[in-house]
């Protein structure tokens, strides 16, 4: 799908709801030290990073070096739980335009800048999407941007930031960290377009299906000393940081992306979306959602299941930079993705029993009950 070589990334990462246990973590890359690089004297270019087959860099787990790529619309999920959490239900409406003018102030000479210097991010996909009347249901299958760029205005942007951190998203790009500090203006965040990186991004997910229980990841299941006893302190760790119900009404709408259906019915809409076969491949209830760059230049997508949840991206390798960063996914690999990434789910989940995720209350899904 995406050789060793090829200038794309691929990362992957599957971890266990409820105790953070990684279960797999893989790059389209070789564990291997690159070639050396340029002369320290060369000036006049960005810092050298290796962007050849061999790389060490902790590609999939992040650091401040490596800080992820941009995942779009899964990040939509924070706004949701965050508004669910709130008080509003998943029935909660927006009159969606094609554009929305947002009070966000971004630069006057932004392309997504109008009526001076106000954010107005456009829709985009299925043309019977681009406008009308939506719900968290039907806005989150087709990530309808103005949906969730009114509704992160209602509960704003500096608390929508608060719940990603809540759930495990980091922020390791020193511009970004910045931003999330003093994130009252940064609209464009429930867009995903900060750096993560698959490993945040199947965490954070994994709250959500653990009923709100949020868990380091960790790469072991225990330790053993030389007499074959456990060592002490290595196992979960795992803090409570939403209300079980808030996390499972999060969860019905997160299986509306996926081809799957909310428990209360046809609540998803009709038409297409990225990741539609999911549920269909991974043949058990799911949740989740995938994001395409706006130029097609990296591609997202988080597969959600009670006991297991995987995240694959596409995006830009070290040291790519400018025009080669930029270049658009190669025909055929987002589809390529869904497929890797739902196989690796299904493929996870096999050795165990079938579980569905648990309904929440009707209270967060339909107003007046």
């Amino acid at each position: 799908m995406v050789p060793v070589a090829d200038g794309k990334l691929f990362t992957l990462a599957t971890i266990e709801p409820g105790t953070g246990l990684i279960r797999a973590m893989a790059a389209n890359r070789t564990f291997k030290r690159p070639p050396p690089g340029p002369s320290a004297t060369d000036t006049g270019q960005p810092p050298w990073r290796a962007s050849g087959p061999d790389l060490v860099d902790p590609l999939v787990a992040g650091n401040a070096e490596t800080p992820g790529g941009q995942a779009g619309a899964p990040f939509l999920m924070f706004t949701l739980a965050a508004a669910l959490e709130s008080g509003m239900t998943l029935d909660h409406t927006i009159d969606t335009k094609r554009r929305y003018v947002s009070k966000y102030v971004i630069d006057p000479n932004s392309p997504a800048a109008c009526e001076g210097p106000h954010y107005c991010p456009a829709n985009s996909g299925d043309p019977a999407y681009l406008s009308g009347r939506r719900t968290m249901w039907d806005g989150f299958r087709h990530a309808v941007v103005t949906y969730f760029i009114p509704l992160e205005e209602q509960l704003g942007a500096e608390t929508v930031i608060a719940m990603a951190k809540r759930l495990g998203i980091g922020f390791r790009a020193p511009e970004d960290k910045m931003l999330s500090d003093n994130g009252k203006m940064w609209g464009a965040f429930t867009l995903g377009v900060s750096a993560t990186t698959t490993l945040d991004l199947a965490n954070a997910y994994a709250t959500l299906a653990a009923d709100g229980k949020r868990c380091d990841p960790l790469p072991v299941a225990k330790v053993d000393d030389a007499g074959g006893q456990a060592v002490e302190g290595i196992g979960p760790h795992c803090e409570q940081v939403l209300r079980p119900e808030v996390a499972r009404a999060a969860m019905d709408a997160g299986r509306c992306p996926v081809g799957d259906r909310s428990a209360f019915g046809d609540r998803c809409g009709g038409g297409t979306v990225p990741a539609t076969t999911v549920r269909a491949t991974v043949g058990r209830p799911v949740a989740g959602q995938s994001g395409l760059g706006a130029k097609g230049q990296n591609f997202s997508l988080v597969v959600a299941a009670p006991q297991l949840v995987t995240a694959g991206m596409v995006g830009a390798a070290p040291g790519q930079y400018g025009a080669m960063a930029a270049a658009p996914l190669a025909a055929g690999v987002p589809n390529a993705a869904v497929g890797a990434i739902a196989a690796v789910q299904r493929d996870g989940l096999a050795p165990l029993p079938s579980r569905d995720f648990t309904a929440p209350p009707k209270e967060l899904a339909v107003s007046g009950s």
